[in-house]
């Protein structure tokens, strides 16, 4: 078995540095201890992550877990292994944010040890072990309290970006270790198990865990080849490394010539996110070296996007800059081995989440493992300074005070959700997402005024945001102020600009303020020309949920303004648009409730049609016996009347 952490010996400082990697361990953990009550935040409530621990009464056995699996849908794969980690923490949900956050946190420190045993591992193949061991402290500890990841480490869900590190540096000790011990078979045993079976775990708890292959050919070629005597065999690397790289590349290249369709819902071109990707991951080095004090987080939507090579200007600068990088790194690999491996190690690893694939853009936990390399040199850099003189010694411990620093202030905004989503707000102008938590969170603690304010001032930076447009005009009719000046630049937006479709609970929210009378000067009826031209939307045609739902708001409304029969042809029309028994029986009780039992029994008919057939059921729920119960008591209702 490898040996994770090697014994600390006397360094160049003049004393024991035995307790360092202990110390640095329950120093990181003193950081964050403060954060580990915060909330939980966005994609956290996200129905297929955490609340999916709920579904089915909680998981309680062999068949709610299957069901609980199955409903994944994080990611091409389901990201199982993630998904089951969250059991570590609850079976059932509403649950406590502490468990989580405190299970992230201890994750985060297994992999700061792993990091610390794997770069002194590689670093013994050229260097002295004494040397070895404190640059791999130093760029251990610059990894892990880096303040880049606290929003990785704090944000629940993100432990699909956690995990795939623990299992790429498990792969990598094993790799290492089968490496030390060849050619015996045994060793060919451990690098392939190192390969193959961290990469599938890894794999499986997110999808960029699928280049650790590439990351261990990277590291064979450029660091431990030409430092070893002997070799492992070249058809042993291309058939273990090489083809799971050849079989990564060949899906990335897919995606390419299937952007046209896939880039359909978003706001950029497979073209304009290249050319963004590469400002941004020249953001994120600069970032990574000199980290900032605000405009950090979860929040990077207003992120310019490139629509060419000077638009802005500084694409070209930030394609001219990779380009600087990686032919330095080609040319430097035998002189600066080290710098050689940081650079492609760096822009490997950012392969599946910074290239063709259609995510949004800028994420600060991307660099989680992109970044596990990238100290090394300037490390190995500061080390050789110290030994030239003592005095340089302040400057590790310099970056050492500003990291802890840094990292210290951003955990202290995750401590309460007001706070948190106000820094947000206030640091991130640009973002339109920000702002409207923001206004969320001033909304719950009853500061109206506040929230309206912050409102406005974000429609100075962004006036055809929908989504602040939607929140305003609902904060125009609680206030009761005229809100005809924002209906007509909502109708403008609806006509002219594509729907952004997180913006719905917001559109219902308005649609009902405006049907209900509370806003002044426009007629209740206004609702439904709306909906008329929100369903014409060009960004409708791609999405028949979406049509699907206007229909039963339509229907809704109806109903409310005492017209059954044409709520009824609504709610059909919108089984039609895109089945679900869920939202079917939702219209057949609203009926039921109006006391129209007769519709409601002709919508419950057409229901028991398509789970007939099989379709809109969502699996694990009993749906005929709840539709013969409910059939009896319309009939019931009905004879009754």
């Amino acid at each position: 078995m490898p040996q994770l952490i090697v014994p600390l010996r006397p360094g160049i400082f003049g004393s024991p540095v035995s307790y360092f990697l202990p110390t640095l361990l329950l120093l990181t953990a003193f950081l964050y201890w403060p954060a580990l009550h915060g909330p939980f935040v966005f994609d956290d409530f996200a129905p297929t992550n955490l609340p999916a621990l709920g579904d089915y009464s909680g998981i309680r056995n062999w068949a709610t877990l299957k069901l609980y699996l199955a409903q994944a849908h994080a990611g091409p794969t389901g990201r199982p292994v993630a998904m089951l980690s969250f059991l570590l923490n609850a079976n059932n949900w509403p649950a406590e944010s502490f468990p989580f956050k405190l299970t992230n946190l201890l994750l985060h420190l297994v992999n700061g040890a792993l990091l610390y045993a794997v770069l002194q591992q590689l670093l013994r193949l050229r260097e002295e072990s004494g040397k070895a061991t404190i640059i791999a402290l130093a760029a251990a500890t610059w990894w892990l309290i880096h303040p880049m990841f606290v929003s990785t480490v704090l944000y629940v869900v993100q432990r699909m970006a956690m995990l795939p590190v623990t299992f790429a540096l498990l792969g990598f000790l094993a790799y290492l270790h089968g490496r030390r011990l060849l050619p015996a078979l045994r060793g060919y045993i451990w690098m392939t198990a190192g390969a193959g079976i961290a990469t599938g775990l890894a794999t499986l708890s997110k999808e960029n865990g699928a280049l650790l292959p590439l990351l261990l050919l990277i590291t064979e070629l450029i660091w431990c080849k030409p430092n070893t005597e002997i070799q492992p065999d070249r058809r042993w690397l291309a058939l273990v490394l090489g083809l799971p790289v050849v079989a990564v590349i060949s899906y990335l290249l897919r995606k390419v010539f299937s952007a046209a369709a896939d880039y359909s819902i978003r706001p950029f071109t497979l073209e304009e996110r290249l050319l963004t990707e590469a400002r941004i991951v020249c953001e994120y080095l600069w970032r990574l070296f000199f980290p900032r004090l605000h405009g950090s987080g979860l929040f990077h939507d207003g992120y310019p996007i490139s629509t060419g090579l000077l638009a802005p200007p500084t694409t070209l600068a930030a394609l001219l800059v990779i380009a600087a990088l990686l032919i330095s790194g080609w040319l430097l690999r035998r002189r600066f081995p080290l710098y050689s491996l940081a650079v492609f190690f760096f822009f490997a690893a950012h392969l599946v989440e910074s290239t063709v694939i259609r995510l949004e853009l800028y994420y600060e936990h991307r660099n989680y493992l992109p970044a596990l390399f990238l100290f090394l040199p300037a490390a190995a850099a500061m080390v050789k300074f110290c030994q030239v003189r003592q005095a340089y010694a302040l400057l590790p411990l310099t970056l050492l005070a500003l990291l802890t620093g840094i990292t210290l202030q951003r955990t202290q905004t995750w401590k309460d959700e007001p706070t948190l989503l106000m820094t947000w707000a206030m640091e991130n102008p640009s973002s339109v997402r920000a702002q409207i938590y923001g206004v969320l969170a001033l909304q719950n603690q009853l500061r109206h005024q506040e929230a309206y304010a912050l409102l406005l001032q974000g429609l100075k930076h962004h006036p055809k945001a929908f989504s602040l447009n939607l929140y305003a005009i609902s904060y125009e009719c609680v206030l009761y102020l005229d809100s005809r000046p924002r209906l007509a630049t909502l109708q403008t937006l609806l006509a002219k600009s594509e729907f952004d479709f997180h913006d719905y609970a917001m559109f219902s929210n308005a649609l009902r303020n405006i049907h209900d009378g509370r806003c002044q000067n426009i007629p209740p009826t206004t609702i439904y020309p709306l909906l008329d031209q929100l369903e014409s939307n060009r960004a409708f045609e791609k999405h028949p949920g979406s049509k699907r739902l206007v229909a039963h708001w339509r229907g809704e409304f109806l109903l409310a303004d005492g017209k059954p029969e044409q709520a009824l042809e609504e709610f059909l029309r919108s089984q039609k648009i895109l089945p679900d028994l869920e939202a079917g029986m939702m219209q057949v009780s609203l009926l039921a409730s109006s006391k129209h039992y007769d519709k409601a029994l002709n919508l419950l008919s057409m229901l028991e049609q398509l789970r007939q057939k099989g379709r809109g059921i969502e699996p694990g729920l009993d749906y005929e016996r709840e539709m013969e119960r409910v059939q009896a008591l319309l009939l019931d209702d009905l004879s009754n009347t």
